[in-house]
């Protein structure tokens, strides 16, 4: 009976040593795990995914991975940014109907003509048809359109007809057109 062990279990038992030896020293590479340091570099194939599994490939879908990864955290934010801005506007729309609502056809405030002008007060621009052209100017003052009452500017009324150009485009209803004289 030979006392030795056979060279089989003689070569795995070296092989299980350098195992051990290379555990502590773990990686997260692919090319430099415990397999690759104790086997030995192989060129041709990922060991453990088969045949035809390159190392580029691995790498490749690895790379892939984290760049889907990084592309639907920043979806997340975008979608969570743009139901931001959506109740951010809705809010500003409702604020705005609500002023415009309070202020309604308050844009335009007239006031008395000045004495070298010989005409009559007009009647406000809510009672005034929507048609009526007058060729007198009267004095006018331009609010600030967010309804705080603040006059930014002092102008002379022009029309009202919704048919009447400016700038080649009709007025429209629910519009003045006005000469701004002093800003």
């Amino acid at each position: 009976m030979p006392l030795h062990p056979p060279p089989i279990h003689h070569d795995f038992c070296i092989l299980n040593d350098r195992i051990e030896q290379n555990r502590v020293a773990s990686s997260s590479s692919i090319i430099d795990d415990a397999i690759s340091r104790v086997l030995g570099p192989d060129q041709t194939y990922v060991r453990g995914l088969g045949f035809g599994v390159t190392l580029s490939k691995v790498s490749t879908s690895i790379q892939k991975d984290k760049t889907i990864t990084s592309l639907e955290k920043k979806c997340d934010n975008l979608t969570s940014d743009v139901d931001e801005l959506k109740s951010v506007v809705a809010s500003l729309l409702k604020d705005k109907e609500k002023t415009s609502d309070d202020n309604s056809n308050h844009l335009v405030k007239r006031v008395p003509s000045s004495t070298h002008i010989r005409t009559p007060t007009p009647t406000p621009i809510i009672n005034s048809p929507p048609s009526v052209t007058t060729n007198t100017p009267h004095k006018c003052l331009l609010l600030d359109w967010i309804g705080s009452g603040e006059v930014i500017a002092e102008g002379r009324w022009s029309s009202n007809d919704p048919s009447v150009l400016v700038h080649h485009v009709p007025l429209g209803p629910n519009a003045v057109r006005v000469w701004v004289d002093t800003v």
